[in-house]
């Protein structure tokens, strides 16, 4: 199975089994009732309830029902299965971007995806070049088109410059 974190089990919150789940993508809405969840520690969970409070989700699990209960979940890492989740038109998985080459609109190789790193106005993909240097690129599509592999890099000046 092809999973995705989706949160991290916090402390419990009050006295019937309930903990705080910090989200770890902005993928937390799938985290709802009757959703099942693989831990780090290999167990599957079934969301009873949820519900979003002060940036973080308070779930309940099935048979999970008192606080020593979800004391026992406290660190484990949260995944669901990627091919339970659709995303919108203009979303991908960023383990699918690893890897892939990138060209300027010529063709010519400039290097291929080594990672993608979250940012405030937008995010980051992380250009390794083939003499192994690696570039932040915005991950804009005026700059960057990943509608297409290779993906295609129409860098401006000065983009790939070394500091």
């Amino acid at each position: 199975m092809n999973t995705v974190a989706v949160g991290r089990i916090g402390k419990p919150f009050g006295i019937r089994g309930e903990v705080y789940v910090h989200p770890e993508t902005d993928l937390g809405d799938v985290i709802d009732q009757g959703v099942q969840l693989q831990t780090s520690g290999g167990q599957t969970l079934t969301v009873h309830r949820a519900h979003w409070h002060g940036g973080r989700f308070i779930v309940a699990f099935e048979g999970y029902t008192t606080r020593d209960d979800a004391e026992s979940l406290r660190g484990q890492n949260l995944f669901i299965d990627r091919a339970t989740i659709v995303l919108d038109d203009d979303m991908m998985w960023v383990q699918d971007m690893i890897g892939v080459p990138v060209v300027d609109p010529n063709g010519s190789s400039v290097g291929e995806v080594a990672g993608v790193r979250d940012g405030t106005a937008h995010d980051w993909i992380v250009l390794r070049t083939p003499d192994g240097k690696e570039h932040l690129v915005p991950h804009v599509a005026a700059i960057i088109n990943v509608d297409v592999q290779p993906f295609v890099l129409d860098a401006p000046d000065g983009l790939l410059d070394l500091e």
